[in-house]
């Protein structure tokens, strides 16, 4: 397992990835899993593309400072 959080992105109305599928990422980190669900369905970054965009932003952010800290 990656020693570093993991965010992963689903769409709510995805008929073949559910939020519990995603979770199941949990097994790929000792850290953090964070599950960010969206309008839409599997291709929910046709629909939420500025929220998505919105949100790649603030996780890269929080990433830049934890690297920043342990530097």
């Amino acid at each position: 397992p990656l020693d570093c959080p993991i965010t992963v992105f689903g769409g709510q109305e995805d008929y073949w990835t559910s939020a519990t599928d995603l979770a199941a990422w949990e097994g790929h980190t000792v850290d953090e899993l964070n599950v960010k669900m969206f309008p839409g369905d599997h291709f929910f970054i046709n629909d939420s593309r500025q929220l998505v965009a919105r949100q790649v932003a603030e996780v890269l952010s929080g990433m830049s400072i934890k690297i920043g800290a342990n530097a």
